[in-house]
Formats: structure tokens, C-alpha cells, sequence
């Protein structure tokens, strides 16, 4: 039987749950830049994308790169005491992938160039994927932190923290170039 006050009652407690938990939410946005590639006669393709590629770094020339930034924005509830807990997170993590784009066609080196280039793609897709780890892990910081005695002392817990995982994070993309070679381990290797 249905009955309208047990709806009343029921979506007064559904709306008691929402207000006691705190919401999160992890946003992501990818956004690539390309580079122009093209072959010149009796060039082969390491030579052309070493010339052609923007992304250099300690005299070395890279064929792709990925920047991560991590932003979070939350929201706190100070109860009659005082007391001051985080009730919504949002974190956003932006990353800027940039790729060679090739111009004209590679002829018999078309199919060879195909296969190393969606290699660079998947690692650079690998440096994408610590970024998310990355907003993952601040995200469940920020809303897993205990009430505080003032909300001043919140805010600085959390954005402490966050930066504090930022940081330690710093190591984990050049970890990732070590081991798989800047891609050569996944394929991404321009050899031709």
C-alpha cells in the first residue's frame, strides 16, 4: 500500500544521509596539442621528429609530453560548536598531451610509423592516468578528514594535504619514464 507520509519520512532521511556524508566528485579533462610532422627527402622519421618536435628538455628532444595539474575545491559545514567538517569535494585534474601530427604520407614506412606512434600515444596516456591517481588520492585525503575545532584549522588541513600529496607525486612521472624508457618499453620507439 502505498502511503504518502512513509515517501515523506523516506525522503526526509535520504536527504539526513546526503547532509551527514560529504560528496565527492573527481572531474578530468585531457586536452592534446599536436605538432606538425613531415618527412623531407632522404630523411627518415627519428631524424624528422627530432627536428620538427618543440618538447626539449636537459638538451634532449622528446616526441611527446603530458603536463597534469590538480585542482580541488570544497565545501565545509561549522555546526553550533564550532566544530567544522568537510561536506563536498571537487577535484579537477587538467592534463595538456602534446603528440606529433603527421603531414603526407610515410609510403612503406606508413604502417611501421602507425604502430609506434599509438605506442607514444598510450604512454603518454600512462602520465594522464598518474594525474588521476594522483586527484583520486587527494580527494579521499580532503574527504576523509576529520571535524575540526575551527574551520580555519580545516581549510589548512586540507590544502596542506593535498599539497603535500602533490609533492610526493613529483617523482612518480619521471619513475614512469625510467621504466618503460620514455615509451621505447611500450613501443613508442622512432627508429626508422
Amino acid at each position: 500500500m502505498f502511503s504518502l507520509t512513509g515517501l515523506r519520512l523516506g525522503a526526509a532521511v535520504g536527504l539526513l544521509s546526503l547532509v551527514a556524508c560529504a560528496q565527492a566528485a573527481v572531474r578530468d579533462e585531457v586536452s592534446y596539442q599536436f605538432y606538425d610532422l613531415s618527412l623531407r627527402t632522404g630523411e627518415s622519421v627519428y631524424q624528422a621528429l627530432s627536428r620538427s618536435s618543440p618538447i626539449r628538455s636537459e638538451g634532449k628532444v622528446f616526441f611527446g609530453y603530458t603536463t597534469w595539474n590538480v585542482h580541488w575545491n570544497y565545501r565545509w559545514w561549522r555546526e553550533g560548536d564550532g566544530q567544522c567538517r568537510i561536506t563536498e569535494n571537487t577535484v579537477l585534474v587538467s592534463s595538456i598531451i602534446q603528440l606529433p601530427q603527421l603531414r603526407g604520407d610515410l609510403g612503406r614506412l606508413q604502417e611501421r610509423y602507425e604502430r609506434a606512434f599509438a605506442a607514444l600515444k598510450l604512454h603518454e596516456q600512462g602520465h594522464v592516468d598518474i594525474g588521476r591517481s594522483v586527484a583520486k588520492e587527494i580527494d579521499h585525503f580532503i574527504l576523509s578528514l576529520p571535524e575540526k575545532a575551527s574551520c580555519a584549522q580545516l581549510e589548512q588541513a586540507a590544502n596542506t594535504g593535498a599539497r603535500d600529496i602533490l609533492a610526493h607525486s613529483k617523482g612518480q612521472d619521471r619513475d614512469y619514464d625510467a621504466r618503460t624508457g620514455h615509451g621505447k618499453t611500450q613501443g613508442a620507439w622512432f627508429d626508422f
